[in-house]
């Protein structure tokens, strides 16, 4: 199945792209990618997500996160209204956290919704506001979805791979070279 990377520009300085999207049948979001950290709220309807292959259907009230470089598509059975976030990974890299790798589905309550669902107000909010509220959500994030397994720091490791094919593909690389900077075997 073809699919495509989606570049979404994000800085260290508003590293929180907000989308308020409707959706129905006619549709769908297209199978990709992207670096970025995607946090996804159903606010009313049906989501089909097919994400790295595996099946899951999500619901009004649900939120789940879609990890760096995880081809992901959805279908809307019926009219779906969504709020999406982009986590920039710079985020996680300017401030030396090695493992970013999250759990599929976020906590249920309505306390930990509460600062997801304040960025629809962003534009409403003084600077500094803004960002304490978008470092708010990174906080969140780390301390209640964050998986530490080795398992997924291997899928860590290849997420850094690809990072770094993506910043230099305009290069000679190698898969020799890309193994020794990585300390893998070819």
């Amino acid at each position: 199945m073809d699919h495509h990377l989606e570049i979404v520009k994000t800085n260290i300085k508003y590293p929180i792209v907000f989308y308020n999207h409707q959706f129905n049948k006619s549709r769908p979001v297209s199978s990709h990618y992207h670096q970025d950290i995607e946090v996804v709220y159903v606010v009313s309807g049906k989501v089909e997500a097919c994400i790295d292959g595996k099946k899951e259907i999500f619901y009004q009230g649900e939120m789940f996160i879609i990890n760096s470089h995880s081809v992901h598509q959805f279908n809307f059975p019926e009219f779906t209204h969504l709020y999406t976030y982009l986590l920039s990974v710079d985020v996680f890299k300017e401030f030396q956290i090695q493992s970013y790798f999250f759990k599929l589905k976020a906590p249920s309550n309505k306390e930990w919704f509460k600062p997801w669902l304040e960025m629809k107000y962003i534009h409403h909010l003084l600077p500094i506001e803004q960002h304490i509220l978008m470092y708010q959500l990174y906080q969140k994030l780390i301390q209640d979805c964050l998986i530490e397994t080795k398992k997924e720091t291997k899928q860590n490791d290849i997420s850094f791979i690809l990072d770094e094919i993506e910043k230099n593909y305009d290069q000679n690389l190698t898969l020799e070279l890309l193994a020794k900077k990585f300390h893998f075997h070819p």
